[in-house]
């Protein structure tokens, strides 16, 4: 976003902001409302969601003097709470193991010993399964160990972990050596954690491949980030162990691609489960040269994360908007109600996903690795289809954008890797037609937005008096877009139908209108946001 001039000084107080706080606030306050209602043991539809709630543990006097019942039908967000004391035990003995490693080690660090350690809380884990697992591991590093340079490693490596993405249904059944009554582990489902695993495999395979062809061929280009190509801004040293970019970027030595650290690296228990995701080059470098964490922020990351559960326990406890959305039990719900019931499970998807990322995060913190902030941004702030993919798994878009994105031709050819990207991205999430359609629906607002900036840039449209405003109905635009992708993508699925159904009656064109002018009056208090952060230095691109 470029900023015209005129507009440097702060709107926040301004007349016209005033009127954009009054709309927001008041749809806001309305659109909870109603999804009270429709969430009250006295609603139409409470007999139909009913049975996938579950007894809470919250009490608000104000409203009712028993407890709240809790909506725990997120799979997802219900089995990481109802195992979170087990978790919590698994990762203390992880931290204390790690720590009294890390003092025989002093200061040379044993990877053989920390390779033991990981493959025995992988058993911990998997059990028995845990042979899957390292059969496709070593499989994978058999790969880059026999052609390393050669241009098979990353044509093997994609088409194996491919394989392994479509086949990952079949090769998980194992109904023999289920009935041999071997142990099995705390968490059998493998095949799911697995998915986060490929990605940590093929980024050992390619860094392995770009370190070989920088050492045996130097005048040959590389497919690497431009940022990182560059010494960044306000960073003067050839290798700065604080600048990620660099951490990311520049190869390691040779004696670092051996097997043991790259078992270490894929079996990394805080990260193994969930990510966020990183790349070899940066896990080794900080595994050797640790970041200085200062006590007093990990301290204050933590109390952001307990802030970020009780925001989400609070809002199940209130609202049952997973229980409606599965039950298909929105027989009474008006258009509006089906738009906040699509924006409040949004919410929910968004809030888990932090809070599972944020913990996993906070625990390699406390074992003295820093990983990117998975969610940049909140997602009722996304103006711009790539600022919310940027800023949503920002640490999985990183790696597309390093191992996807610039070898497919980068930003020449963008509007056309995209669609390899997505459906990358959509066939890693999960094999299923609505997720493939929810990814092409995202290309498609890509497009445009491509398209509009070259325009903006060619023809110098920031110089206009209305550019914020054409910024803001561009915002609106992409928010809608979002919306409906992300709709369809996991709120209702393949049943388009209910989209359609806006379109039939005059009440459903008006909530739509209605909804135009919040997303218009939202993408100005978010465009307002980004103007402040760059007028204090911050200069973000999501």
């Amino acid at each position: 976003m470029i900023l015209p001039e005129h507009q440097s000084v702060s709107l926040w107080f301004s007349v016209e902001f005033l009127f954009y706080y009054i709309w927001v606030g008041s749809v806001a306050v309305y659109g909870l409302y109603r999804a009270w209602l429709h969430s009250r043991s006295s609603s139409e539809a409470y007999h139909i969601y009913s049975w996938r709630l579950s007894p809470g543990w919250i009490r608000l006097p104000f409203l009712s003097s028993e407890l709240l019942e809790v909506d725990t039908s997120d799979h997802q967000w219900n089995s990481f709470r109802s195992s979170l004391s087990q978790i919590l035990l698994l990762f203390t003995i992880f931290l204390v193991a790690s720590f009294v490693l890390k003092q025989f080690e002093r200061r040379q660090i044993n990877w053989k010993l920390r390779s033991f350690l990981a493959v025995f809380f992988l058993i911990l884990l998997h059990g028995y399964r845990a042979l899957y697992i390292l059969f496709f591991v070593l499989s994978s590093y058999s790969i880059s160990f026999i052609f390393k340079g050669s241009w098979l490693n990353p044509w093997l490596s994609w088409s194996h972990a491919i394989i392994l993405l479509l086949g990952m249904e079949y090769i998980s059944y194992q109904p023999f050596f289920s009935r041999l009554g071997l142990f099995e582990g705390y968490f059998p489902r493998w095949d799911i954690i697995y998915k986060m695993s490929l990605l940590r495999l093929l980024s050992y395979n390619l860094d392995l491949f770009y370190f070989c062809r920088q050492r045996l061929a130097k005048s040959e280009e590389l497919p690497t980030s431009k940022d990182a190509e560059e010494v960044c801004r306000g960073c003067q040293a050839p290798e700065c162990p604080t600048c990620d970019r660099q951490r990311i970027a520049l190869p390691l030595n040779g004696v670092d691609y051996a097997i043991a650290p790259f078992l270490v690296y894929v079996l990394y228990l805080p990260l193994y489960l969930a990510g966020p995701i990183m790349t070899y080059n940066d896990f080794i470098r900080q595994s050797r040269k640790p970041l200085n964490l200062f006590f007093r922020s990990k301290l204050f990351y933590g109390l952001r994360l307990l802030l970020s559960f009780l925001t989400l326990e609070l809002l199940l406890h209130l609202f049952h908007p997973v229980a409606i959305k599965d039950t298909q039990a929105w027989v009474s719900h008006t258009p509006g109600d089906l738009l906040i019931l699509a924006y409040l499970n949004l919410k929910v998807v968004w809030l888990k996903l932090l809070i599972i990322w944020r913990f996993f995060r906070f625990v390699a913190l406390l074992d003295g690795i820093q990983t990117m902030e998975n969610m940049g941004r909140c997602i009722s702030t996304a103006t711009s289809t790539l600022g919310f993919w940027r800023a949503w798994h920002r640490s999985f878009n990183r790696w597309l954008v390093r191992y996807l994105y610039i070898p497919l031709g980068g930003r020449a050819y963008s509007y056309l890797s995209i669609w390899v990207i997505f459906t990358f991205v959509a066939l890693w999430h999960d094999i299923k037609p609505h997720l493939l359609a929810w990814s092409w629906l995202i290309c498609l607002a890509f497009l445009p937005e491509i398209l509009l900036s070259l325009l903006s840039r060619k023809l110098k449209w920031e110089k206009l008096f209305y550019y914020r405003h054409l910024l803001a109905a561009g915002a609106a635009s992409n928010m809608f877009v979002l919306s409906l992708a992300n709709a369809v993508g996991f709120v209702f699925g393949g049943d388009l139908l209910i989209l359609v159904s806006f379109f039939k009656s005059f009440k459903g064109i008006l909530t739509l209108l209605m909804m135009a002018i919040t997303m218009f009056a939202a993408a100005q208090l978010a465009l307002e946001v980004r103007a402040t952060e760059r007028r204090h230095g911050i200069f973000l691109n999501y």
